[in-house]
């Protein structure tokens, strides 16, 4: 059983989902993706889009050793956390999905520095 309360919250969830424009977002993630690749420097970067990663765009990361990288990026300032299944698989992955705006430079930064 649900009081009102809860219903109020599911259909407003319901609401929103059905409002949202995936395609706009991603393509808002995508072009935040390209930013920080451009800031990595050159250093080997992929652009993966939503329409292969069948969620959101990423930037898969080139590195030889991914785990050690890994690692570094979560004892930096900030503390950078990314994914540890495709990093375990030698691939790091930055997946945008939780990353407000305000996050990219300082994250690009990180990323800079470890890399």
């Amino acid at each position: 059983k649900g009081g009102k309360e809860e219903l109020v919250v599911l259909f407003t969830g319901l609401a929103r989902y059905v409002k949202a424009d995936d395609a706009a977002d991603n393509a808002r993630l995508e072009t935040r993706l390209k930013a920080i690749a451009a800031e990595l420097n050159g250093h080997k970067v992929t652009l993966v889009p939503a329409s292969v990663t069948g969620r959101v765009p990423v930037l898969e990361i080139a590195v030889p050793e991914a785990l050690p990288v890994s690692a570094r990026l979560q004892r930096g300032d900030p503390p950078v956390h990314l994914p540890e299944g495709p990093a375990a698989r030698g691939v790091p992955i930055l997946d945008p999905q939780v990353l407000l705006p305000e996050h990219d430079a300082p994250l690009a930064a990180a990323l800079r520095a470890v890399l």
